[in-house]
């Protein structure tokens, strides 16, 4: 509990790193104060559904590199990893995304609503040092297409050399294993589904994303909650805190109709919280440029 003894935080005790921001709804802003927690969504249920689809076909065009493979055995392997035309959904994602951009108008007309849009500014530091601690990724996305083959092309020569390493100690392998050549398409497939989040088209470059990332198999964490067209698979992730507060860097209010209202509101929220209230301003974008 926070009593009158806890002393509040404030921006200026704090020395920050980059600031990224979490672009939400009223919703949104609301459950992430009150619960500390995130939303990390399904990778497969984004806004965006075809990313995932982008990731591959850039994995597909680097796999069909000539020379790529060195033996006809690899040549299987490549052509085994190929053969599968979507990617693989063995290994789900779940997906909380951040931007460097902290005031975007392109960013307020995607999350814009009548309740209410706002960005959320946490330290990127504190997110990858918490990242790292909870089993999670914090990365930037990678926009670029030379930059995106490169990763593939280092996941694929990860895949070949355990493939060569393996041959090397077949003698000790059982006759009942898996093959070598079906161990490295599974081996490139589930390696490459750490970059498959991070691969986006280069048309979204302005949006300079990050993205927190959990790996998860089971389904005892995650939740639902109710979408456009679908039901959405979901699970919460912890933000960072100091001393039980929320560890808030800046608060955006987006364009609204009533900005002194809006943001005199968001200042009592923080003051409740123990958040520091100079921390929260309005957007300064006319309501009516939104086009909201």
């Amino acid at each position: 509990m926070v009593g009158n003894q806890t002393t509040r935080i404030t921006t200026q005790e704090k020395q920050t790193q980059q600031i990224v921001y979490h672009y939400t709804s009223q919703t949104g802003l609301l459950a992430i104060i009150k619960t500390k927690k995130i939303w990390a969504t399904d990778i497969y249920y984004l806004n965006d559904s075809a990313e995932m689809k982008h990731a591959w076909e850039i994995a597909k065009k680097v796999l069909q590199t000539p020379g790529i493979s060195k033996c006809p055995d690899e040549d299987r392997i490549i052509k085994g990893i190929i053969s599968h035309s979507d990617p693989p959904l063995s290994h789900r994602l779940y997906v909380a995304c951040f931007s460097n951009a902290k005031n975007k108008l392109s960013q307020w007309r995607a999350y814009g609503s009548e309740s209410g849009s706002f960005s959320i500014g946490f330290d990127s530091g504190e997110l990858k040092e918490y990242a790292a601690e909870h089993h999670t990724d914090f990365e930037h996305c990678v926009y670029q297409k030379d930059q995106q083959e490169s990763r593939v092309h280092f996941v694929i020569e990860h895949a070949l050399a355990d493939y060569r390493s393996r041959l090397e100690k077949a003698d000790k392998v059982s006759a009942d294993s898996m093959p070598p050549v079906d161990i490295a398409i599974n081996f490139f497939l589930q390696d490459f589904t750490k970059y498959m989040p991070i691969l986006k088209d280069e048309s979204y470059i302005d949006e300079k994303e990050y993205r927190l990332i959990r790996h998860y198999g089971e389904l005892k964490h995650v939740l639902f909650r109710k979408g456009r067209s679908t039901v959405i698979p979901y699970i919460e992730l912890d933000l960072p805190q100091e001393k039980n507060i929320l560890s808030v860097r800046e608060i955006f209010v987006g364009p609204t109709p009533n900005p002194e209202l809006a943001v005199h509101a968001i200042k009592q929220l923080m003051e409740k919280e123990w958040i520091d209230p100079t921390v929260v301003r309005y957007c300064d974008i006319p309501y009516r440029s939104a086009g909201i």
